[in-house]
């Protein structure tokens, strides 16, 4: 019979550590996961000026852990879409893969902005011409600064 209530006890205690504890998702960056919920999309004209030094960003956005990879969740009011990252010396872009409606940022691709020491931009668009641009910077320290217009 000890044997059964010692078996039964470890058991449940097992069952209590496995369980999740309450908490919350930590809010906009889902709690340090890596994961940005990007606002509404806006449509893009040929009156939409360059971004600048002094363009206002429309939401800005820092993840302290760039070099394990982030996503970035795009609006559900967006079409089938695709994404690019722009070099910011040569001005070529690159194709980034997609899951669904994340965009995947690699940490490879964000140890390269950190080592550029320049901010480089990621363009996410639609067939309707809607959607983000994103400029992505990463400091010494590892901390991935992001900025949406």
């Amino acid at each position: 019979m000890k044997t059964m209530l010692r078996l039964l006890a470890s058991v449940a205690l097992a069952a209590w550590i496995a369980l999740p504890g309450v908490g919350s998702d930590g809010g906009d960056n889902a709690g340090g996961t890596g994961v940005w919920i990007l606002p509404r999309s806006s449509f893009f004209t040929s009156q939409m000026p360059c971004i600048s030094a002094t363009t206002p960003a429309r939401q800005s956005q820092s993840m302290a852990s760039a070099f394990n990879g982030m996503r970035l969740t795009t609006s559900t009011e967006m079409g089938a879409f695709t994404a690019t990252f722009v070099d910011p010396f040569s001005g070529s872009s690159t194709a980034l893969p997609t899951n669904g409606r994340d965009v995947v940022l690699s940490g490879t691709l964000l140890r390269a902005v950190q080592e550029s020491g320049s901010a480089a931009e990621i363009v996410v668009v639609d067939g309707q011409l809607q959607g983000y641009v994103v400029r992505v910077s990463v400091d010494a320290a590892g901390v991935a600064s992001l900025q949406l217009y």
